[in-house]
């Protein structure tokens, strides 16, 4: 959302994610963060593994998440596994295409010093990049090595600031509401538990002594001799 909006636009609970049948190259560098996630099979999946193109990606897109676009730029891909096995997610930093060759040319040719032109080349990826991106990115460039002066440069804290006030007010509101929610919950579970565990249980069998076969063999031996004796047998 802008930062003049007063309230969230509405949107499902769980994004809509487009892809296109275009082949691309399968980006990634050394020590990027990114998540994996295997396909359920589906039709989708046995139309990717029939191809048998393990080398080639798909990319993925969600609507709507840049404001002068209505795909905007892809965050990650699928991809067939080298088996082909399965069918897999990659999410990767929103707009890798651009993002990763500049990560790399930061890294092996500037080597932490990046020159002007690097600087505005990453300045108009950031443009593209929504802010709440911003914060991950930065702890992502940290964990690769950036020094965090740099990383701090490049990605400043207010590049995050995407939400206005009333806004930020009414996530505040929210979090602590199901904070009290939850930990009453969790109260009740535990009420619910001691009241259960301090019930007497009826129905249970009383305890029993099991003598054990040979102990009972002997006894019955040495009665009998007893006996015998007695009866002069």
């Amino acid at each position: 959302p802008e930062l003049t909006s007063s309230v969230l636009p509405p949107r499902t609970a769980h994004p809509n994610v487009k892809f296109t049948c275009t082949s691309s190259d399968p980006l990634v560098i050394e020590n990027l963060p990114f998540d994996k996630y295997e396909l359920e099979p589906s039709p989708l999946t046995q139309f990717i593994l029939a191809r048998k193109q393990p080398t080639v990606c798909w990319q993925v897109f969600v609507a709507n998440s840049y404001k002068n676009s209505e795909v905007g730029h892809p965050f990650g891909y699928l991809k067939a596994s080298t088996n082909l096995s399965c069918v897999n997610l990659f999410v990767m930093p929103y707009n890798y295409p651009v993002l990763l060759p500049l990560l790399d040319e930061l890294f092996k040719v500037h080597r932490w010093k990046p020159s002007n032109e690097w600087r505005n080349q990453f300045q108009n990826y950031m443009r593209t990049l929504p802010a709440y991106y911003a914060a991950p990115l930065r702890r992502a460039l940290t964990r690769m090595g950036t020094p965090m002066a740099l990383a701090t440069s490049l990605i400043p804290e207010n590049a995050e600031n995407c939400l206005s006030y009333s806004i930020l007010n009414y996530l505040k509101k929210l979090k602590n509401q199901a904070k009290v929610e939850y930990e009453k919950l969790c109260n009740d579970i535990i009420q619910r538990q001691s009241i259960i565990s301090s019930k007497p249980i009826f129905g249970t069998p009383e305890q029993i002594r099991i003598i054990p076969r040979v102990i009972l063999r002997k006894f019955v031996v040495v009665t009998l001799l007893k006996v015998s004796n007695l009866l002069g047998v």
